[in-house]
């Protein structure tokens, strides 16, 4: 489609008693949803509007045990457990609910990029054994435990999941017999697969994009660059995931090449080897579990964003969804995102009004330690500081 960007002009009418949602997903390794939405709202009312409600998004990824603690308010817990990247030893934050017998996990603590030092993000040597292990531990020292909820997104690696397998039993050999370590550096010769034991946890996952496992929209050609791989690299990947397949399928039936597992470098699939796994996509996430359409309804005007909006947005993350579902409500939408790579067609209805942080800094890094201030400019130049807004409100009360 041929877009055309649309930036706020700050000429927006709007007053005090606009109900305005607030819904931003999170802006990676800058901050988190439920920190941007507070200081959204927190400007909006200091300029003195009157009707704010936050509501931090998260779609599997970054985020998601936050979003999930303030909707499902359960108990969180510290527990160690060993880097992806090295055996050192760190804390990790998980969810407990006592009542439900339920724990919450965001995979991006275990394995996100936010975790992995840029000089560590080595996609073909990295796997998700860490993972399995807080899995094992959470079986023993937790036997009450029934399910598992897990966010996948935001991750730095790209095994399918077969590193945390390696915690049970799986088993990797070459057409020699030769026994491999479980990364994807070896994948492409791998002969024959012994599958892991089953764990007695129900495992739900939330998956933060809906793309295949292998091929030009899977997860090794769309997500691997950004994790650290390079074009032999991510050529390696795909050769390695496509072998992997087609070894699961021949050997033990699993039919995986046509599902669209393959966020969070297709954590899923190993996930479905140890548990009956139930699949929850972002839309279904939000609009239902929790209760987006509901706020959607019930506002004028819905501000979201994230760092960076692009194609992968509409790859059903939650950004994309906001959007989307605002705009069959016909609410007003701003978006304050770090940069932009979409242009919205001018001859659409309800076009969001885009503003962006990092042309008003020297470098991304320079507005990634400006954040609170660039969304103070986006709030004002989106509606106005407290005394425009004041006049504002002045002049449309003499026109009334």
């Amino acid at each position: 489609m041929n877009y055309q960007p649309h930036h706020n002009d700050g000429s927006e009418m709007f007053n005090r008693n606009t109900r305005i949602l607030v819904a931003p997903n999170s802006y990676k390794e800058c901050a988190s949803s439920t920190v941007a939405s507070e200081l959204i709202a927190q400007k909006l009312v200091q300029i003195g509007y009157l009707d704010v409600t936050k509501f931090p998004l998260s779609d599997g990824g970054d985020g998601f045990l936050e979003v999930c603690r303030r909707n499902f308010h359960f108990h969180l817990q510290f527990i160690e457990n060993r880097k992806c990247y090295n055996n050192s030893r760190t804390k990790v934050c998980v969810g407990y609910d006592a009542v439900s017998k339920t724990a919450y996990v965001e995979v991006a603590d275990f394995i996100g990029l936010k975790k992995i030092p840029k000089a560590k993000r080595k996609p073909t040597l990295l796997n998700s054994r860490n993972l399995g292990e807080f899995i094992l531990h959470l079986q023993e020292r937790n036997p009450e435990i029934k399910k598992i909820i897990i966010g996948i997104g935001g991750t730095g690696i790209n095994d399918l999941g077969l590193g945390l397998c390696d915690v049970f039993g799986l088993q990797l050999f070459d057409k020699n017999g030769k026994s491999l370590d479980a990364i994807p550096l070896n994948y492409f010769c791998a002969a024959k697969i012994v599958l892991p034991r089953k764990i007695g946890i129900a495992v739900e996952v939330v998956l933060d994009v809906e793309i295949p496992l292998y091929g030009d929209t899977g997860t090794s050609k769309i997500f691997a660059a950004q994790k650290g791989a390079d074009y032999n690299d991510i050529t390696m990947l795909e050769v390695g995931v496509i072998n992997i397949l087609s070894i699961l399928e021949r050997d033990h039936g699993f039919e995986f090449k046509m599902k669209l597992i393959g966020a969070g470098g297709g954590v899923s699939l190993g996930l479905s080897l140890i548990s009956d796994v139930r699949i929850t996509r972002s839309q279904q996430f939000l609009m239902d579990t929790l209760k987006l359409g509901k706020l959607l309804d019930d506002c004028d005007v819905v501000i979201t964003g994230e760092g960076k909006f692009d194609e992968q947005s509409f790859m059903n993350k939650a950004t994309g969804i906001v959007i989307k579902e605002a705009q069959a409500r016909n609410k007003k939408i701003i978006m304050l995102v770090g940069s932009s790579e979409i242009q919205f067609p001018v001859c659409d209805n309800n076009v969001p009004k885009v503003f962006e942080f990092i042309p008003l800094f020297k470098s991304s890094a320079e507005a990634m330690e400006n954040f609170e201030k660039g969304i103070s400019l986006g709030i004002e130049q989106c509606f106005g500081t407290a005394d425009l807004q004041a006049n504002r409100i002045s002049k449309s009360m003499l026109l009334m």
